[in-house]
């Protein structure tokens, strides 16, 4: 990919997807009024698709199925174990960890829970290919092909994608960071941006089903 694109792209993608979410004071949607496949969650999925779609045409795979599985499936229990520890952590902090109002007084129908999880899988995937694939291999790109500063750029892009969680409190941000480390392992180790995507998708609706299953 010649440079020149690449600076423009990577610049373009910054300014409109990547610095919003670090200066939006917007606070989570209650989940059932999450009900329809919504125009912001459709553009998200374009764009990651987008993104994958130029990965696939720049790089390919060599890594086999039984090392995407398990490194995927490690991701998962890496998740849930995170998940475990800053929610024990946060419990005897006596913070409130929700990362998003469960619910209104209208409680939630089948219809939410089927656009709640097709949400949950376009925001993982869109997250992945995001801030895990093009924000951090674009800068390990563009910057100089020295160790320090791939590292930067591995750290930052993890930094980044933390704070994108502030308002749902700093301990999603110390959740989203610890995960975003994990997820960008899974990355690393099976080349394919879907595994970690997967991991992802399948921890958001495991966290909301444990969830619904102790409150109701």
């Amino acid at each position: 990919m010649k440079k020149t694109y690449l600076i423009l792209e990577f610049f373009t993608v910054t300014f409109f997807l990547i610095i919003p979410p670090l200066l939006s004071t917007a606070q989570p949607v209650p989940l059932d009024r999450q009900k329809f496949f919504s125009f912001p969650t459709m553009i998200q999925a374009l764009i990651a698709a987008a993104f994958f779609i130029q990965d696939k045409i720049l790089h390919k795979e060599n890594v086999n199925y039984l090392r995407k599985v398990f490194w995927t499936t490690l991701t998962l229990g890496l998740l849930f174990f995170t998940f475990a520890g800053i929610k024990s952590a946060a419990f005897f902090a006596g913070q409130d960890t929700a990362v998003m109002p469960l619910f209104t007084e209208d409680g939630i129908n089948a219809v939410n829970v089927f656009f709640l999880a097709l949400n949950f899988f376009c925001a993982a995937f869109y997250e992945e290919t995001l801030y895990r694939l093009f924000f951090t291999e674009s800068m390990i790109q563009l910057l100089p092909q020295k160790k320090v500063f791939k590292i930067f750029a591995e750290i930052f892009s993890i930094l980044i994608f933390a704070l994108s969680h502030r308002t749902s409190g700093w301990f999603a941000v110390i959740n989203a960071l610890v995960c975003g480390i994990i997820l960008r392992l899974c990355l690393v180790k099976t080349k394919s941006v879907l595994c970690p995507a997967t991991a992802h998708f399948i921890y958001n609706a495991a966290i909301i089903t444990f969830t619904l299953l102790y409150l109701y």
